[in-house]
């Protein structure tokens, strides 16, 4: 099991070229950047830490380094952590500010205020996930602030108020648009509806076709009246009981992702919206969020 990060006294991210940063628990100030490796689709964290804000070129691998001992491959994507090494379909992934990255992670310069993830699984190429909420709304890739699309189906609604409160709290200036409105490119959607009112949009289109196509582990059936959880293997599971929501993001390009709060029933979408909850939801990949609790997807890990 990977060791916790541990503090390293006086040390914090150094230069680039040197190997091992300093690291310290959780809960540090906005500009200093945070580390979660997890494995089998952020199920099991095996370790969190936070290291000082970066003032070189620090990378997305020195951070890593600095708590665990860390082998590369060729390309330079990680090849194991702390003796966890990539075998068949389970890989080491990377993402940043709930955004994956396709660059080797030691050529993954830092920002202030990343929020970076390790997972060990096997998740689709090219997915976003929630866990890093409220990034990307507060900040994206790069250390980029973009602007972010509050689309609800009622503006008046529950659902819609609180996102848009919680949104506000954080500190993300969410600009309030028709659901479905073309958004453009680098902008952030948040998209608050029944899926009754989403599943015509361009992007949430992709969500039926299962996570092979979204890298969303959960879809709603051919009638709209189903949501539909999906296992590691990409099966379909179980269905959520009525009144069930889904919390998830998906990425069509690099530079665009859209979140969805959604459910067959506006119950479900409240409960969606409730589940914006950076405590709730830290490191999860998507959430089924059920009368019963929330359900990290894919179910089982």
């Amino acid at each position: 099991m990977i060791r916790r990060l541990r503090r390293l006294a006086a040390h914090a991210l150094a230069a680039a070229t040197v190997a091992g940063c300093g690291l310290a628990p959780p809960g540090a100030s906005h500009a200093d950047v945070s580390l979660l490796v997890t494995r089998d689709f952020g199920a099991r964290t095996l370790a969190s830490g936070h290291a000082a804000a970066p003032r070189g070129r620090e990378t997305a691998l020195d951070l890593l380094e600095a708590g665990a001992k860390v082998t590369t491959g060729p390309g330079g994507e990680v090849a194991s952590v702390d003796g966890v090494a990539a075998a068949g379909a389970n890989r080491w992934a990377y993402w940043v500010n709930g955004a994956q990255q396709t660059a080797s992670p030691g050529s993954y310069v830092l920002d202030p205020g990343d929020a970076v993830q390790f997972d060990y699984g096997s998740a689709p190429k090219g997915t976003a996930i929630v866990g890093a909420y409220p990034h990307p709304f507060t900040l994206g890739p790069g250390g980029k602030r973009v602007p972010v699309h509050l689309e609800c189906e009622s503006d008046s609604s529950a659902a819609c108020a609180r996102v848009r409160d919680g949104l506000s709290a954080a500190g993300a200036i969410p600009a309030e648009a028709e659901l479905g409105a073309s958004a453009g490119a680098e902008t952030v959607r948040i998209v608050v509806a029944r899926w009754a009112a989403v599943r015509g949009l361009t992007t949430p289109r992709v969500l039926p076709y299962g996570p092979a196509r979204s890298g969303v582990y959960a879809r709603f059936d051919a009638t709209g009246t189903k949501l539909q959880l999906f296992d590691a293997s990409r099966r379909v599971a179980r269905d959520a009981p009525a009144g069930s929501g889904l919390l998830a993001a998906l990425a069509p390009t690099a530079d665009a992702v859209t979140w969805l709060v959604t459910g067959v029933d506006q119950a479900g979408v409240e409960r969606a919206a409730a589940a914006l909850d950076p405590r709730r939801i830290a490191g999860a990949f998507a959430v089924a969020a059920e009368p019963a609790g929330l359900v990290r997807l894919p179910v089982g890990g």
